[in-house]
Parts: structure tokens; sequence; C-alpha cells
């Protein structure tokens, strides 16, 4: 978020080139990229205001390896002989842009204007998304979509980050950006 006279801006704009103010009635929330043929990774960006305090909230899926099953290479390239496919959800509060915006301008996105109820339901549906995790119910898979599903054992899911983004806009009703054979992070950002 980046301060236009006493109103905050959102830097992911649905329309990119229009300003879009954040407001206490509406928030606004993109699904973000990096560049390349796939996007090498997608997180979601939250952006509303708390009180008078403008927030911005990083919140995305990244692998961990641990354990003692084989495991797969994850989207940075390394990958190791031994370990789980570990999932953590991770939310980190970012810094706001007191006089510009560079995040928007910098990744691939699409947003979406949200109410508070969306907001709310947005939160619960990562919370929910996050105690699966913790029960063991999701494990990383690069490829994830439907490749990711068939390529693990029964009673778990294959998931990659553009798919835990598919999950929580979808459940959240704010976008269903439908899951493909393959998701990748650069489909999930509008690419």
């Amino acid at each position: 978020m980046y301060k236009v006279g006493d109103k905050w801006m959102s830097e992911f704009p649905p329309v990119r080139g229009i300003e879009t103010p954040v407001e206490d009635n509406h928030s606004v929330i993109a699904s973000t990229s990096y560049g390349g043929m796939t996007g090498g990774h997608s997180a979601m960006y939250l952006e509303y205001m708390d009180g008078d305090d403008a927030t911005v909230l990083k919140i995305h899926l990244t692998a961990g390896l641990g354990g003692s099953e084989q495991a797969e290479s994850t989207a940075s390239g390394s990958s190791a002989s031994q370990g789980v496919n570990q999932i953590n959800i991770d939310i980190e509060e970012k810094e706001v842009n007191e006089e510009h915006r560079d995040r928007g301008t910098t990744l691939h996105y699409q947003s979406w204007i949200i109410t508070n109820v969306q907001f709310n339901a947005f939160i619960s549906a990562v919370e929910k998304f996050r105690t699966k995790v913790d029960a063991g119910r999701y494990s990383y898979r690069l490829a994830g979509g439907a490749v990711g599903w068939i390529t693990t054992r029964p009673g778990k899911r294959g998931v990659n980050c553009a798919d835990f983004i598919i999950k929580v806009l979808k459940e959240a009703g704010i976008a269903n950006l439908g899951s493909k054979i393959i998701n990748t992070p650069k489909r999930v950002a509008g690419g």
C-alpha cells in the first residue's frame, strides 16, 4: 500500500493504472507470481485497514523437507534424497510504502476488491487449510493440480503454492480460478 494525500492506495489495483483506495469497508487481495515460464512461486498479498493502520500481509505455501520418505525437488530446484514433502503456511506482515508503489510493478498479479465478509471468509479458509496441513492431509508436489493429487498416497493430497491459492480463494467466495492438470504460479497470477 502507498499513500496519496491522506488515503492508502493498493499496490495491486484490479484495473492497472486506476488508483484503488483501501478503506475500512473493503480490502484488496492479489494473487501474485514472479516472471519466467511458470512464475516460480505464487503468494497472496492482502491489503487492509486495521483501524487507522494500513496493513499488508503476504500469505503463501512453502515446502520444507523432513522425515523419512523420498522427497521431490522443490520449486527452487533444490532436492534431497530423504525427507517428506512438508508444507508450511506462512503469514508475514510486510511494510507499507509511504511514497511509492513497488510490488504491483515488479510482480505478475490479478487482484480483487473484497468485502469485510469475504475478508473474514478468506482468513477462515487459510486457517482451515493450515489445520489440514497440520493434520497431515497435504504433501508438497511441484506440479500441483491433478498430477499432484495422483502422485500421492491414499489419504493425502499433493499440492503446490498455486493449489493453495486456488483452494482458499474459492472457499472464501472471492474467485474460482479452477484447478488444471498442472497448476502454475503464473496461471493463478493471471498469466
